[in-house]
C-alpha cells in the first residue's frame, strides 16, 4: 500500500511534534536531575579518571 504525499507529511509533522513535546516536558526536570547527580557523585569514592560526564554537564572527580 502506497502512502500519499499529504499523509506522509502529516505523519512526519506529527512525529516531530510529539518529539518536541517530549523534550519540552523534560526541560524543567533537568536542573533537579543535575542537582541529584552532583550530590550522588560527591558521596562516591574517588576515582582514577580525571573527569566524569553526567547528563547535563561535567563533574570533576577527586584524584587518588
Amino acid at each position: 500500500m502506497k502512502m500519499k504525499q499529504g499523509e506522509f507529511i502529516a505523519l512526519s509533522a506529527s512525529s516531530m511534534t510529539l518529539t518536541a513535546l517530549g523534550i519540552d516536558i523534560m526541560l524543567p526536570a533537568f536542573a533537579e536531575l543535575r542537582t541529584d547527580l552532583i550530590s550522588i557523585h560527591m558521596q562516591q569514592k574517588p576515582q582514577k579518571s580525571s573527569h566524569s560526564f553526567f547528563l547535563a554537564g561535567e563533574l570533576p572527580c577527586h584524584r587518588d
